[in-house]
């Protein structure tokens, strides 16, 4: 084994995830160099102080902040999501529009067409002193004469 096979192997004898091939060949190549065994004394070293210092303890508010964080993370899924959904309403408005907009139109004015014809006074052929049969008439004024009582009708 070189000494670069061994140190790569260093971290995982000391977690003791290596064969056991491995690990033979590892602790026969330590014994045979000084300088690896030097080495890997030392990363045993560190690891033992590190083991010592503990973990660290959670700052009381971490529980509040993280429940903040994860309302705020929320809140601004949401808002895309409504805002991505007003932004396909307008689109699909958008392209209703045009059509419902010329079919009003032309609406409109086939309307206007039919209730112009439809008003026109048409020539009715009945007796002079009725009432004219047509849809519409003309205004007229007629006067009334008073019949004696003083009462105008």
């Amino acid at each position: 084994m070189t000494c670069g096979q061994a140190r790569s192997m260093f971290s995982a004898y000391l977690d003791g995830v290596v064969t056991g091939k491995q690990m033979f060949s590892l602790a026969q190549h330590l014994h045979d160099c000084g300088l690896c065994a030097g080495e890997y004394d030392s990363l045993r070293e560190t690891q033992r102080l590190v083991s010592k210092v503990g973990s660290a303890k959670a700052p009381e508010d971490l529980s509040l902040k993280l429940r903040l964080a994860i309302s705020r993370e929320a809140a601004r899924s949401r808002e895309a999501y409504l805002s991505s959904f007003r932004v396909h309403v307008e689109n699909m408005l958008r392209a209703f529009m045009v059509p419902a907009t010329t079919g009003l139109v032309v609406t409109v004015l086939v309307f206007s067409l039919l209730a112009g014809f439809v008003t026109l006074p048409l020539p009715v052929q009945a007796n002079t002193a009725d009432v004219p049969l047509m849809l519409s008439t003309t205004p007229s004024r007629r006067s009334f004469q008073s019949s004696g009582s003083g009462r105008n009708c």
